[in-house]
């Protein structure tokens, strides 16, 4: 089964964008696509008291050994606003160094050449 990010600013509290995620699961599998999903923000979180869901960085699959597909699920996309600032001042730290070091603009739309092995990329909901 392949593994498919949906990826977008449902890591923090958030009504609107957390709705994206449920949205996209029931899409997919109302067209009977079978995918292993993983929940992503740019930082880790535990959404799960909100109603939301239990969020991994982006950057945990950065590496990943296997193909990968990434649905862009909503967020703040502006080139000229780097979103990072929505989060305290030590995860904008330890973050902007990590897509830094990934050549990767800290951005909701992601090049497919932050991944090991990218498969499909779409962006929906921008």
């Amino acid at each position: 089964m392949s593994k498919t990010i949906l990826y977008g600013a449902f890591g923090r509290h958030n009504f609107g964008d957390m709705l994206f995620p449920y949205i996209l699961k029931s899409l997919l599998e109302s067209n009977s696509i079978n995918t292993d999903i993983e929940y992503c923000d740019i930082a880790e979180a535990d959404m799960t008291s909100h109603g939301g869901r239990n969020v991994k960085s982006i950057t945990d699959f950065f590496d990943y050994e296997s193909e990968i597909n990434l649905i862009q699920v909503g967020g703040h996309t502006a080139n000229d606003c780097d979103p990072l600032v929505n989060f305290a001042p030590n995860v904008q730290e330890k973050y902007s160094c990590l897509f830094y070091q990934m050549n990767v603009a800290t951005s909701y739309i992601l090049s497919k050449k932050a991944f090991n092995k990218p498969n499909v990329f779409i962006a929906n909901a921008v």
